[in-house]
């Protein structure tokens, strides 16, 4: 590790499909691969994440929710209270976009975005 190499033992993965929905019909449509990875890993990954952390603590914007500690709950609030905020002062209004892409990027046919990359 000393040389910015991760053995290959640590790469190594069990991949296991998982159903996106609850009767799948076709192995390459209904079926999300899912990586397990070695517990060795996940402990490296933690420690490695808490360093970088530690370096990012007092920087990070304190509206940034996607933090430990902080929830989609606590977001769609500060939103609402800052929409309400707004509108009590008067002379403005709102309007807002939500999208979920959540299902977008399973749609995607990402051997199409890997050829794309490599060209």
């Amino acid at each position: 590790m000393i040389n910015g190499v991760l053995p290959s033992s640590l790469k190594q993965c069990i991949i296991s499909p998982i159903p996106k929905c609850s009767l799948p019909s076709s192995v390459e449509n209904d079926l999300r691969p899912i990586a397990l990875t070695s517990q060795i890993s996940k402990i490296m990954e933690g420690f490695t994440l808490k360093h970088v952390l530690s370096y990012l603590d007092g920087s990070l914007d304190r509206f940034q929710f996607a933090t430990k500690g902080h929830s989609t709950a606590q977001a769609l609030v500060y939103f609402l209270h800052n929409i309400l905020e707004a509108l009590d002062r008067g002379h403005c209004s709102v309007r807002a976009f939500f999208a979920d892409f959540k299902k977008g990027f399973d749609l995607f046919d990402h051997n199409v975005l890997v050829r794309w990359v490599k060209s």
